[in-house]
């Protein structure tokens, strides 16, 4: 059972808003991010994944969002490098958002309960390690099981870490699920923990067509050469260039080798950013983006929750690597296929 960080989409720096939720009272963020100048952020309501998200658009450092909901949800803000920040949403209220672009980590949010434990949640946990960092979101859970804290805290420290014991999660999940039984977002992850098991190594890929930027149509099942490696990634990922570079790298080292198909899988939004970033990539590479991000079949399909992800199946088309780290997979590729 191994789940993935949601964790995905992007920006560039910033926010005035559009965009309304589902029905029920209406909410208000007000904020403010220092050193930060206009342009554009995403915000999505993480209770029904990245399925709906809102474009943000920040005037001289300051932002207002509007939505409506009749139950605490957690929004989450996306920044250009990736860094993820969390709202708790309630109808009725106005929050008050303050940040500063140079230590995103520490942004502080007021206006209900939820968002001032998530405040000393994120004062405790200030530069700790991981390994602490989640014992310390044990405790919180542990402490406080009736929140949408809690179970904000159990997807990102416990669902989205690979490194995290199949069993205590699933034993924190047994216990959130008894004080939360109706929970929507809770019911979402023990479906996504449920699925977990398609992807990983060992597993074979599924029957997916891809109509790729060439005009041709692949079943990712169905390559035929030694190796297929996918690279799934997109333009605001806070290392893109380098993932674009390597991908060209890659097509460079063994294409006269015949034994690699290269696959890759943008999960971008704005397909003429994808378009410009590969626009030299015409041959040897099988490019794709259908502009659906998070709800694209080929990410679903394959439980993939961040980015970027290299996948490296063999003849059989079998799952043998599985890395988000370039360098890994660079050097796992070479140990698979020798020139």
């Amino acid at each position: 059972m191994q789940t993935h960080k949601l964790t995905i989409m992007v920006l560039l720096a910033t926010l005035l808003i559009m965009g309304c939720g589902p029905s029920g009272p209406a909410f208000t963020i007000k904020g403010e991010i220092e050193d930060f100048k206009d342009g554009e952020l995403y915000i999505y309501d993480l209770t029904n994944g990245k399925e709906t998200f809102d474009t943000l658009r920040l005037k001289d450092g300051e932002f207002t969002f509007r939505g409506s909901t009749d139950e605490v949800k957690p929004y989450v803000v996306v920044f250009p490098n990736a860094v993820e920040q969390v709202i708790f949403v309630n109808g009725g209220e106005e929050l008050v958002y303050k940040a500063t672009a140079n230590d995103l980590r520490n942004y502080t949010v007021s206006g209900n309960d939820e968002n001032e434990l998530m405040n000393k949640f994120r004062e405790d946990t200030n530069k700790k390690n991981d390994a602490q960092t989640r014992e310390i979101a044990k405790s919180y859970i542990e402490s406080n099981l009736l929140s949408p804290v809690a179970i904000y805290l159990f997807d990102k420290y416990f669902v989205q870490d690979e490194n995290v014991d199949d069993k205590l999660t699933e034993t924190i999940l047994q216990i959130l699920k008894k004080e939360n039984p109706q929970n929507l977002f809770l019911l979402n992850i023990e479906g996504q923990l449920a699925k977990s098991g398609k992807g990983e190594i060992g597993s074979t890929l599924p029957s997916v067509k891809l109509e790729t930027k060439e005009k041709k149509t692949i079943d990712i099942s169905k390559l035929d050469k030694d190796f297929a490696i996918i690279i799934y990634w997109a333009t605001w990922c806070n290392n893109s260039y380098d993932i674009a570079d390597q991908i060209r790298e890659v097509k460079d080292k063994y294409e006269e080798s015949e034994k690699l198909d290269i696959v890759s899988v943008s999960a971008d939004t704005e397909i003429y950013r994808w378009q410009d970033y590969t626009r030299p990539d015409s041959i040897g590479i099988h490019n794709y983006c259908d502009g659906e991000a998070w709800d694209s079949p080929i990410l679903k399909d394959l439980s993939i929750r961040s980015l970027p992800l290299f996948i490296i199946a063999d003849k059989d088309h079998k799952i043998v690597v599985r890395d988000e780290n370039l360098d890994n997979m660079m050097a796992e590729l070479g140990k698979l296929i020798k020139l």
